[in-house]
């Protein structure tokens, strides 16, 4: 309404006009974000740091844009093609347990390589932590080997088998979480077993025997790696090594259960039931006999 025209208007009524408003200056440009300098993976996945390698491949941290979080990354190297890539990836999606690590995402053949993407631990794997902090206590072997028991459950009730517990594939989470990573070597059960033709891969130092000697693994050799793991978390040392008295000390309340998975005949060795039932209860299973290092070492 023009300015005359308000003056028009009774005194009372001039307050229901609007004022004229100045004009709206143009419009500017949206800014872009700056571009990225980093590595980035599907245009989804920020890489971060190194967190360690393997021979399955590099982990990294990123940082997923979509959803906003932060994430790791494995990067799978070596002469693994890419239906590995989505074997080890399948297995560990098909478990839901806290004490499995989560597997969100597969990118294929983002910069010439296939991508594992999951959820980012915080924490150390045991196999640091020991080497860092030195040996656990038994009560707290007794608890991880309490978790372990629950996550191995867990797997082997999805048809599966790890193929591969150890140290290093043991993540200790901030937050109090035991998870079992790295399912490179899973495989489907037929039965009790998953029969592998030709070298047995794996890491040599907790391999049962039935799998050096025949390539086959099954829910026992997982349990006879647990067994190596548990002892190396309570003694710092190789079970196949002379026992040292300190590592006999620190492994005396644990010795039972832990001989126990670590029996050399297969159908001989305690399941994860009965192992379980004797931590929980800290009591002990009639032990295997004690295997001294040579012992061991034939058994192998």
């Amino acid at each position: 309404m023009s300015h005359s025209l308000t003056n028009a208007l009774p005194p009372q009524a001039r307050h229901l006009v609007p004022e004229a408003r100045p004009p709206r200056p143009p419009a500017l440009p949206i800014p872009l974000p700056p571009r990225r300098t980093t590595r980035m993976v599907a245009r989804r996945y920020e890489l971060g740091a190194r967190l360690g390698s393997g021979g399955m491949g590099v982990v990294w941290s990123g940082y997923d844009l979509l959803l906003d979080r932060v994430v790791a990354l494995k990067e799978l190297t070596g002469d693994r093609g890419r239906a590995a890539a989505l074997q080890e990836a399948r297995a560990a999606a098909r478990i839901t347990h806290h004490g499995v690590v989560r597997v969100i995402d597969v990118v294929l053949a983002s910069h010439g390589r296939d991508w594992i993407v999951m959820e980012l631990l915080p924490g150390r794997c045991l196999g640091t932590v020991v080497r860092e902090d030195g040996p656990l206590d038994p009560a707290r072997v007794r608890d991880l080997g309490i978790r372990l028991l629950e996550a191995l459950s867990a797997v082997h009730s999805s048809g599966l088998v790890h193929g591969d517990v150890k140290p290093a594939n043991v993540h200790l989470c901030d937050d109090g979480r035991v998870v079992i990573t790295d399912f490179g070597l899973a495989q489907e059960l037929s039965g009790d077993c998953a029969v592998i033709t030709g070298i047995a891969e794996g890491s040599p130092s907790v391999l049962a025997p039935e799998s050096i000697a025949e390539g086959r693994f099954g829910t026992a050799s997982d349990l006879y790696a647990l067994g190596v793991t548990l002892y190396m978390a309570a003694t710092g040392e190789s079970p196949f090594e002379e026992t040292t008295p300190a590592a006999a000390r620190r492994i005396g309340p644990l010795h039972a259960v832990i001989e126990a998975l670590m029996h050399p005949d297969p159908q001989h060795r305690v399941s994860a039931p009965a192992a379980l039932v004797a931590l929980r209860r800290s009591r002990t299973i009639a032990p295997a006999r004690r295997l001294s290092p040579e012992a061991a070492l034939a058994a192998r």
